[in-house]
C-alpha cells in the first residue's frame, strides 16, 4: 500500500533507487522561474518598443524636414522660372523696340538721301522733299485735336517745323515743292509703305508693295 502524501508536497521518483524512496520538490518553483523569465522578456520588449518608437519619431522628423526642404526648393525653382520668364519677356520687348528703332533709323537714312538727291540731283523733274518716321506719329497725335479745332495746325510747333522745313536737314518748305514723300507704318507694323503727298492736287497716294498679302482695305484701316 502506497504511503500517504503530505499536503503541498509531491513525490518525484529517483532513477537510482529501486524502492519506493522519493524526493520532494516545492510546487511553485518551476512556475516562479517561468514567470520571472516572462517578466524579463516583457520588459525587454518594452525597452525595444521604446527604442523603436524613438527611431520612428526620428524618421518622421527627417521625412518632414525633407518634405519642407523639397517644398522650399520647389518654391525656389518656381521663383527662378518666373524670373526667367519675366526676363525673357523684357528681352523680347527690348529686342522688338530695338528692331523697330533700327528699322526706323534705316528708313530715316534712306529718306535723308532722297532729300539730298531731290535738292542737289541733276535732271530732277519734280521738286520734292521728304519726312521721317516721326512725322506719322506727330500727325496721329494732332489729328484728334484737329477734328475739334482745325486751327491747331497753326499752333503745333513740331508740325510747323516739318512744314516749313526747319526740323530736318536738307529739307525744303512745302510751299516750294510739288510733292512730299512720307514713310508710313500701319498700326500692326506689318511693313513700311511710301505715301506721296501732292501739294498742288491736294491728294495723297500710298504705294502698297505687298498687295497680295496686305490688301488695300487693310492699308486704309491701318494707316
Amino acid at each position: 500500500m502506497d504511503p500517504l502524501m503530505e499536503p503541498d508536497k509531491m513525490y518525484v521518483e529517483s532513477l537510482k533507487d529501486d524502492g519506493a524512496s522519493a524526493h520532494l520538490s516545492p510546487p511553485h518553483a518551476a512556475y516562479t522561474t517561468d514567470f520571472e523569465l516572462l517578466k524579463h522578456d516583457v520588459t525587454d520588449l518594452r525597452n525595444k518598443n521604446t527604442e523603436l518608437s524613438v527611431k520612428i519619431d526620428d524618421v518622421r522628423k527627417q521625412l518632414l524636414s525633407i518634405k519642407a526642404d523639397s517644398s522650399h526648393k520647389l518654391n525656389i525653382v518656381v521663383h527662378v522660372q518666373e524670373n526667367i520668364m519675366t526676363d525673357l519677356l523684357e528681352i523680347k520687348s527690348d529686342m522688338k523696340f530695338l528692331s523697330d528703332s533700327v528699322t526706323a533709323m534705316h528708313m530715316d537714312s534712306c529718306f535723308y538721301y532722297i532729300r539730298q538727291l531731290a535738292l542737289y540731283g541733276e535732271n530732277v523733274k519734280n521738286k520734292a522733299t521728304t519726312m521721317d518716321s516721326h512725322f506719322q506719329a506727330d500727325i496721329k497725335h494732332v489729328y484728334p485735336r484737329f477734328k475739334k479745332d482745325p486751327n491747331v495746325l497753326l499752333t503745333d510747333t513740331w508740325l510747323i517745323n516739318d512744314v516749313t522745313g526747319v526740323r530736318l536737314s536738307l529739307s525744303c518748305p512745302w510751299s516750294e515743292v510739288d510733292q512730299v514723300l512720307i514713310p508710313i507704318l500701319p498700326t500692326n507694323k506689318a511693313y513700311w509703305m511710301l505715301a506721296v503727298l501732292d501739294i498742288k492736287e491736294r491728294t495723297m497716294s500710298i504705294f502698297n508693295s505687298a498687295r497680295q498679302t496686305y490688301p488695300d482695305l487693310r492699308v486704309r484701316t491701318g494707316v
